[in-house]
């Protein structure tokens, strides 16, 4: 009581209060320094805003809880945002549909389930889900390890790829328009597909490397893919030619990529996250502590997050000074989705049914 109110007399409460609740230890020692010595007035400012520097850096990185918790049917594999609708596909061959402003879940869709190789009903996993209007789209687990992609559209399932007559490895797939989607296979083969022609546009190899993930930018006019070549590949997405390869971050299987205002964050093997510049073409990793199964990042660019440690910590890092400056914790299961809903709010979902809802202190 006696600090802070010499510390009122002297016109610095304001530090006082925030040094005093968070590194109280930190700021005895400073203050005792001031007072201590005859130092002007000039050279106490100057100490006084060292010492708010100081309690800054080491508020850095503390433990943030988040802001709301969701609780899917299953381990979550993927989702997509549309506005304040959330949609999350679990292994439990459901679709969760939840209203993030309220948390509340507003609607359900189920797909068939099938039959393992024992006879027994199992449900299907919905390994992929996008969406564009009022349709949906998912790839999902079919008989015999083969993918069925469905199209749920006025309450209606819908097959455009058919597991056992087509016999696909999709693993992923993304709406281009209304009418188009494109796919891309575990043999490394993009895909683009007329829904309602009901035929392909063109497929086209990748590599030699067996297929991780892609994404699209922000007009969904190129596709980024990632492989065990640890290269990503930029390709125009109407007519299937190669753009460019952006390599050297990563060297060993690319788990996966996320594109946004120019950056590229990747996660990989290899314990690293990549981050490309496409504006000025620069690029540089940073180690992790464990393999980097997730990433994701801001609408801006300037936020990346990825999944940090066996402990299934959540890193951010400002791409742009390269500062790792937050650590969320809170999963007890392998990360698997991270996608932010703008510069200052992202969300968090892993390998069990509890989806976190975060917000960046200071954005």
């Amino acid at each position: 009581m006696k600090l802070i109110q010499s510390c009122h007399r002297n016109k610095l409460a304001t530090i006082s209060d925030i040094c005093c609740s968070f590194v109280p230890h930190v700021w005895d020692y400073y203050l005792g320094l001031l007072y201590r010595y005859s130092w002007n007035k000039a050279s106490r400012i100057f100490l006084a805003l060292l010492i708010s520097l100081s309690c800054a850096s080491m508020l850095q990185g503390q433990q943030i809880k988040p802001k709301l918790t969701l609780i899917a049917s299953g381990a979550v594999i993927d989702l997509v945002i549309d506005g304040n609708t959330l949609y999350t596909a679990t292994d439990q061959g459901k679709i969760d549909v939840f209203d993030i402003t309220s948390g509340s879940r507003i609607n359900q869709i189920e797909v068939p389930s099938i039959h393992d190789f024992m006879g027994d009903e199992i449900p299907s996993k919905i390994y992929s889900i996008d969406r564009t209007g009022d349709k949906l789209i998912m790839v999902v687990q079919g008989n015999h390890g083969f993918r069925n992609v469905l199209v749920f559209e006025n309450g209606d399932l819908h097959k455009i790829i058919d597991a056992d007559k087509d016999k696909l490895m999709i693993k992923k797939a993304r709406f281009i328009d209304s009418n188009r989607i494109i796919y891309c296979s575990l043999s490394n083969e993009i895909t683009l597909y007329n829904i309602q022609l009901r035929q392909e546009v063109y497929k086209i190899p990748i590599s030699a490397y067996s297929f991780s993930d892609f994404c699209l930018n922000e007009t969904r006019s190129e596709i980024y893919t990632c492989d065990e070549s640890g290269i990503i590949h930029r390709i125009n997405v109407n007519n299937g030619e190669l753009l460019f390869d952006y390599s050297g971050n990563n060297v060993d299987n690319v788990y996966q990529v996320v594109f946004n205002n120019g950056i590229l964050i990747t996660g990989g093997q290899d314990r690293r996250v990549g981050i490309y510049n496409t504006v000025i073409d620069d690029k540089y990793y940073v180690e992790g502590d464990f393999l980097i199964y997730s990433v994701g990042l801001s609408p801006d660019g300037s936020i990346g997050a990825f999944s940090a440690s066996e402990d299934n910590e959540v890193s951010l890092i400002n791409t742009y000074t390269k500062e790792i400056f937050q650590m969320l914790k809170g999963h007890n299961s392998t990360i698997t989705k991270i996608v932010f809903i703008n510069n200052s709010t992202l969300i968090t979902a892993c390998d069990d049914p509890n989806i976190f809802i975060w917000e960046i202190p200071g954005e």
